[in-house]
């Protein structure tokens, strides 16, 4: 053999080595394509969520508008202004309450989405690394 067809054949013991090394690296592909399928299901879950407790907040938001009116009017009947204030100001404590609990939400949404994008990095980091290795 000449010495450019010595270097082209490799021993069994490097093929078997390079052979395992690229079964490592289909098993960790699988796993991350599970991990990023998992990921998307459950940003799409978090979105359906989203969705509902906005739908519920609108029809909240009507349901007291409705009420406000109701209690309004019953007030007016009764020409009562101290009542009328109180009930004002239940509705005010009603709407910050309100405003608190969609602010808590949020938080809760951008740490979800905070946790999705660490968790992405770090399966990206590990692709780069088994593609450089």
């Amino acid at each position: 053999m000449s010495a450019q067809e010595e270097k082209q054949v490799i021993s069994y013991q490097e093929f078997r080595a390079l052979n395992r090394d690229i079964g490592e690296m289909k098993t960790l592909m699988s796993k991350m394509v599970d991990a990023i399928s998992r990921i998307s299901l459950l940003d799409e879950r978090q979105q359906s969520v989203t969705l509902a407790l906005q739908k519920l907040d609108e029809r909240m938001a009507r349901m007291e508008s409705k009420q406000q009116e109701a209690d309004i009017a019953r007030a007016l009947s009764q020409a009562s202004a101290d009542r009328l204030n109180l009930i004002d100001m239940g509705f005010r404590e009603l709407h910050i309450e309100r405003e608190r609990d969609k602010a808590r939400f949020q938080t809760v949404i951008w740490m979800i989405r905070g946790l999705w994008a660490t968790v992405t990095a770090g399966g990206l980091t590990v692709a780069a690394k088994l593609w450089t290795a």
